[in-house]
């Protein structure tokens, strides 16, 4: 197997979580092609950016925005090309997309609003949402759904996930914000290992395996 398609190597199907494999391995990739990764997150900053001047903006562009980076990210890893080009594709699912980030963010509003541990545990069970939304042709409630049944299983591991990225982030912050070049793209990479263990190995009900 070619170096740079062991992104689902070894424990493809695997039942745990293991949060140490995933960022491990997430960082090998990242440094194989870091001027890309970095790359793309300064346009994903930079698009993020524009829009938020009108307000409501972001919130409009983060659901595409983030299949976009998944579409991506798990190219990269399933075919070992890193084409960014494939961020386009996130706006293909545009309106599913854009429901699902509106969706994302009101739930982990409410859940930061009640002592921050709620809001944890909806970015933990809603983790998932982007890559599902790429690779299904379903609404965005069926993929919010699918990640949320799917996170329960493991759900305290999840949350410990989520926590441990966002101190990942806050250490990308240290550095005036520039870390977060890096850490944004490690951390998804992570993400897109974890999902191709525990939603590629099992397909939905709704997506029979070929």
């Amino acid at each position: 197997m070619n170096e740079r398609q062991q992104g689902r190597a070894g424990s493809v199907g695997s039942t745990d979580v293991s949060i140490s494999r995933y960022l491990s391995r997430g960082w090998q990739i990242l440094q194989q092609d870091l001027a890309l990764w970095v790359l793309a997150s300064i346009l994903y900053s930079a698009v993020l950016g524009v829009v938020s001047t009108t307000g409501i903006g972001a919130a409009i562009v983060l659901g595409p925005l983030e299949v976009g980076w998944y579409a991506v990210i798990l190219k990269r890893l399933r075919t070992g090309a890193l084409d960014l080009d494939e961020i386009a594709r996130g706006f293909h699912r545009f309106v599913p997309a854009f429901l699902a980030g509106v969706a994302v963010l009101a739930f982990a509003f409410l859940g930061f609003a009640f002592f921050i541990l709620p809001g944890i545990v909806v970015l933990a069970l809603y983790l998932f949402v982007w890559p599902i939304l790429l690779d299904e042709d379903v609404d965005f409630w069926s993929a919010m759904e699918r990640s949320r049944r799917t996170a329960l299983r493991h759900w305290p591991q999840w949350c410990l996930f989520v926590v441990v990225i966002g101190l990942i982030h806050f250490a990308g912050l240290l550095f005036c914000g520039v870390g977060l070049l890096v850490t944004l793209p490690w951390t998804k990479i992570a993400v897109a290992l974890a999902y191709e263990e525990h939603f590629r190995a099992a397909p939905s009900p709704a997506s029979p395996p070929q």
